[in-house]
């Protein structure tokens, strides 16, 4: 975050975000990199990623990182390293957050901003594009993907067909026919959506678009008015992410 004039200002701010974190969604650290995570940070984050500790320290601020990472280099030298951390919902989707850490003179890199988590570890994807001194407030927006494939709609209805009895082969294939479809594209028609994986992508546009307008609203700073777009935006975000832990809750391994 930025728009603060330093690290006392910047702890009030941070109480302020700890009371948020029951309406948020419950992202953690990925306990490995699988292959399709490797592949969303090569191809969103053009990097490989890589787990840095997490250590407590004094200056440190949750929410600033870059504050928190100015007093470090300022106490015990070394470098800001900009980049994204990846945190996950497990079955659902991967967010890549801007985020700063600590280079020390020896190359070793530290995460100095608290996690209200507990997390003793993130990952991160480095990416030296970004100057030591990069505006932090002009940092990019968050990137997020579903981690829950699409569904095989191809596998499930050679399932179906296998399934059927004779009779009833013939008779979806009669169907078929009349529309100019073969037995497997009619009954791939017939797969129902998988609702997990919608209501995934729900909540990544939904979020998407809030974060999309609060920046223009907050434009480097971090106290704004929400106005009425902004109000209906961050409900419908709300709502989504809702739904979608109560159909984590309920076993969101089933599909249809």
């Amino acid at each position: 975050m930025a728009g603060v004039a330093g690290i006392d200002e910047a702890r009030v701010v941070a109480e302020g975000l700890a009371r948020q974190r029951g309406s948020t969604l419950a992202e953690t650290t990925p306990t490995a990199i699988s292959d399709p995570l490797f592949v969303f940070c090569r191809d969103e984050l053009y990097g490989e990623p890589t787990f840095v500790p997490v250590a407590e320290d004094p200056n440190g601020v949750h929410g600033f990182c870059n504050l928190s990472v100015a007093a470090k280099v300022k106490q015990d030298g070394g470098r800001p390293l900009h980049g994204w951390t990846i945190w996950e919902l497990p079955g659902a989707l991967w967010t890549a957050e801007f985020h700063v850490v600590w280079k020390s003179a020896d190359g070793k890199l530290v995460d100095v901003t608290p996690k209200p988590d507990g997390e003793t570890s993130i990952l991160f994807v480095p990416d030296e594009t970004y100057p030591d001194d990069f505006d932090f407030a002009a940092r990019p927006l968050n990137r997020r993907r579903r981690i829950r494939p699409d569904l095989d709609r191809a596998a499930v209805a050679a399932s179906m067909i296998s399934s059927l009895a004779e009779s009833q082969r013939a008779y979806e294939a009669k169907r078929a026919s009349k529309v100019g479809l073969s037995l497997e594209e009619w009954m791939e028609r017939k797969v129902p959506n998988d609702r997990m994986s919608d209501q995934i992508d729900t909540v990544i546009r939904a979020i998407g678009d809030l974060e999309e307008y609060r920046d223009d609203l907050t434009k480097g700073a971090n106290y704004f008015t929400p106005d009425r777009k902004f109000i209906a935006l961050n409900n419908e975000a709300f709502k989504a992410m809702e739904k979608l832990k109560a159909m984590l809750a309920q076993g969101g391994g089933n599909r249809g």
